[in-house]
């Protein structure tokens, strides 16, 4: 699948504007007179706001527009206000009055763009050719202006028609844009262009780095080679698409099918009330079971296997539940097995020797080999915290056993979740219990909003303020509206922020994500088309003071499912949604990825706000996290909804002291599912003495551990290999007859690229420590941020970016390889 237009944003293996939140662990200019005078005003603001803070220790309940907006009828039953005009389209796109309105969209949108192409391919004079990188990134926002759109409501419309016909159009826009991929004319004029010194020479950095990027995603594409290989190409991706799919559906499945192997492997029997010691005897009651001694069959995948697995004070029902949770059909295997086999054909009728080298080489990392030097450093980095978890939970074993204390007792899979349980209760279950160190009421969506408003002026000069919506314009009626407003640029409006952050009934999309549904670009100099008109409303366009340059600005939707008070409160009368620490760090996250979006106002759509490279777009957003963590942050709205007393400091120390106790095993556990994705689309997809050799390259321990137990599957050949290496790779080994690789479904959409988001942790917390840790409201440590990377986009060298905001030279150097082993040197700081 190539990337020529609606560029790849997210880490999907499709064309999305999507950026979901990536579970935190699943088993991302010279100084003038007027800049300087700035500085100096920021310098004076930042101080005035400590003392406001200081000054605001004990007032009374916030109250704000923004508190007001959020924190009142924020419920399902709420209602936008009728305005008495007519309606102005859903997201505010002129032909979105109604569902069939897509279809309408698509084709004048294919309309434009075939005209287009048609003037790329003609273009012969110097003036037509000088427009070229400029009209291709014109054609990659005509289709995405409607595909973008499309993508978000066939995801997270809430009427089933208008998914559909959403659906309709983005798949009829698709079509067309994969015949773009491999069109030999737009490549060779692009090519021809490039190669021309006379034009070349004139483009502007970001240019040069856009019309590059379109080049390589031809190739990425095979349009180069000869027309056989073209067509084997072709053949071969859909055939990925389809494995990948059925990939995806196999792992995201959480009860037995008829596909599976061995039936009798998915179900765990519990023989007896005593095998169900540890769980909680409002479950256990709920069991249907004939008498209290009568046997139980427990289905699993399911809640029920869980708990087994991380409740159950019986080693042989842990086992037992563990094993059938992880075991499934050797078709599910061989499913996986082929896509990936698939991926390798790809990569190597491209003329790379494996997936990882052909999906790396436009990102951070460049090379697979520069990624096992990130993970093998940084998995050094946690072995001395790692040895010490691993201790504790080796006592706490030894304490719940049944068995005599062994001085070689290892932890097995099955004993991980149980004893890290028992190890937090026994450290922290008095203070659970504890009113005092409650955090629930601190966090209201609404508070929350008014506080990030606060930390962002606070950092960028830019505020929230509310914004109206106008008949037809949303979605449903819990949908918020926000405008991005820089004070420096006289109360401009960079951009709009749309809220649907409420869980309800039967909601299209279950998660959290951020979705682009129009990129900023200039406008005023486009070619023109006249044949149909353009859809820029007045109220979308935003004009540069000092050049008279136009701008369309950036749209985003934010979408979280944060529970209605009903379910949070008993306070029956309270409106405002009650959050808890990881609803507050979604909501900052994907804060982190909007703020993006609306600093990264680039000349071209293709490198604007989050598009970039997969191992650099969850920057933003982690380092987001670590604002919500600080007290210095949290003290400009953590007030309680009830009483307005602030959240004492020493109450969010202590819940963020408990999450972090066995973080350096739950990061290893990360490290080990980036090295099996590594492994997995290398070029030795085999059991090969050289395959051995290379999944043992990762190892920090001088161990060469292999396999005791022959595999028929290769991909079990190299997780046995892996988890059988010891800590700190792995602090449990293999369990013979489990291959819980099947369920990893980021091995489709994250293929090669797993890595990216502890490397983007490791980069935020770095960032973190070094710019922000002494003051998260300087507003000069947040302009220099902003200005080095926020407002880049795609459009620079995110190692430049980073090097900038560190003054790091090794970074800025160029060594792509030493850059990677610094970053993996500098280990989780910050978090």
């Amino acid at each position: 699948m190539s990337h020529l237009v609606c560029r790849l944003r997210s880490w999907a293996a499709g064309q999305s504007s999507m950026l979901a939140r990536f579970p935190r662990f699943a088993a991302a200019g010279s100084a003038s007179p007027g800049r300087i005078s700035r500085c100096l005003t920021r310098r004076l603001h930042t101080a005035q706001a400590h003392q406001q803070v200081q000054t605001n220790a004990h007032s009374p309940r916030l109250s704000s527009d923004l508190i007001e907006l959020f924190d009142t009828q924020l419920s399902t039953t709420s209602s936008l206000k009728a305005y008495p005009t007519r309606p102005v389209g859903l997201l505010y796109h002129p032909l979105l009055t109604e569902r069939n309105g897509f279809l309408v969209a698509a084709e004048r949108t294919l309309i434009r763009a075939k005209q287009l192409v048609d003037r790329i391919v003609s273009a012969e004079d110097a003036t037509a050719r000088r427009q070229v990188v400029k009209m291709m990134d014109q054609l990659s926002d005509e289709l995405c202006s409607i595909m973008d759109i499309a993508e978000f409501v066939r995801m997270a419309h809430p009427d089933e028609a208008y998914r559909s016909t959403a659906h309709q159009a983005y798949s009829q826009l698709f079509e067309f844009m994969n015949t773009l991929n491999t069109h030999p004319e737009l490549y060779y004029k692009l090519r021809e262009v490039l190669e021309d010194p006379a034009i070349s020479r004139d483009f502007t950095p970001v240019e040069k780095q856009v019309a590059v990027q379109f080049l390589t995603d031809f190739e990425k594409s095979g349009i180069h080679l000869p027309e056989s290989q073209r067509h084997s190409f072709v053949s071969l991706s859909n055939k990925v698409l389809h494995l990948g799919h059925q990939f995806l559906t196999d792992a995201s499945s959480r009860s037995p099918t008829a596909a599976t192997a061995n039936m009798s492997a998915r179900f765990v029997t519990v023989k007896s009330q005593s095998d169900l010691q540890g769980l909680p005897t409002s479950v256990v009651n709920s069991l249907d079971r004939a008498t209290p001694s009568s046997p139980l069959r427990i289905p699993v995948p399911s809640t029920m296997g869980n708990m087994l697995v991380s409740l159950a004070d019986s080693e042989t029902v842990r086992r037992d539940a563990y094993t059938a949770q992880n075991h499934v059909g050797e078709e599910r295997v061989q499913v996986l097995e082929d896509m990936l086999s698939a991926r390798l054909s790809l990569a190597r009728l491209t003329g790379q020797p494996s997936y990882g080298h052909m999906f790396l080489a436009d990102k951070m990392a460049q090379t697979p080999d520069n990624v096992q030097t990130f993970l093998k450093n940084l998995t050094r980095s946690l072995q001395p915290q790692v040895t010490a978890e691993l201790e504790i939970l080796l006592r706490v074993k030894q304490q719940h056993s049944a068995k005599r204390p062994s001085a070689t007792e290892q932890l097995q899979a099955w004993d991980k979740d149980y004893c890290m349980r028992k190890a937090r209760s026994s450290a922290w279950g008095a203070s659970a219990a504890d009113s005092r160190y409650s955090l629930h009421g601190y966090f209201t969506v609404g508070n929350v909003m008014d506080g990030l408003s606060q930390l962002f002026q606070r950092l960028y000069g830019v505020t929230f303020r509310p914004g109206t919506i106008a008949a037809g314009e949303v979605w449903h009626p819990d949908v918020r509206k926000l405008e991005v407003v820089d004070e420096a640029a006289g109360g401009l409006v960079l951009g709009t922020i749309y809220c649907d952050l409420l869980a309800r009934p039967a909601k299209a999309f279950n998660g959290a994500a951020h979705f682009t549904v129009r990129c900023a670009r200039r406008i005023d100099d486009d070619v023109v088309i006249t044949d149909t008109p353009t859809a820029h409303a007045p109220e979308q366009v935003r004009t540069d003071a000092q050049t008279g340059q136009q701008f369309q600005r950036p749209m985003v939707v934010l979408v979280c499912n944060f529970e209605p008070s009903s379910t949070r409160s008993a306070t029956a009368s309270l409106d405002a949604v009650v959050l808890s620490l990881h609803d507050l760090e979604t909501l900052f996250h994907e804060m982190g990825h909007a703020m993006h979006s609306m600093f990264a106002q680039t000349h071209f759509h293709n490198v604007a706000g989050t598009r970039c490279a997969i191992d650099f777009v969850e920057l933003p957003s982690i380092l987001m996290e670590r604002f919500a963590h600080d007290h210095r942050v949290l003290q400009l709205f953590a007030r309680h909804y009830e009483t307005g007393e602030m959240l004492p400091r020493e109450v969010l120390e202590h819940h963020l002291a408990r999450r972090q106790q066995f973080i350096g095993m739950e990061t290893a556990s990360q490290i080990l599912m980036s090295i099996l994705d590594q492994c997995y689309h290398s070029q030795f997809l085999d059991t090969s003495p050289a395959a051995q050799a290379f999944v043992a390259s990762y190892f920090t321990n001088g161990q060469a551990s292999t396999p005791s137990t022959p595999q028929s599957h290769f991909t079990n050949h190299m997780l046995q290999m892996l988890q059988n290496a010891g800590p700190p790779l792995s602090v449990t080994p293999y369990v013979p007859g489990v291959n819980w690789q099947v369920t990893i479904g980021h091995l489709f959409g994250y293929g090669a690229g797993y890595y990216a988001y502890l490397f983007d942790r490791v980069l935020a917390g770095r960032i973190w420590t070094k710019t922000f840790a002494a003051d998260p409201l300087s507003r000069e440590a947040g302009e220099t941020y902003r200005t080095e990377l926020l407002q880049w986009g795609g459009g620079r060298d995110p190692w430049a970016c980073i090097g900038h905001v560190l003054a790091d030279p090794i970074l800025l150097q160029g060594d792509h390889r030493e850059a990677m082993a610094q970053v993996g040197r500098w280990g989780l700081q910050g978090f």
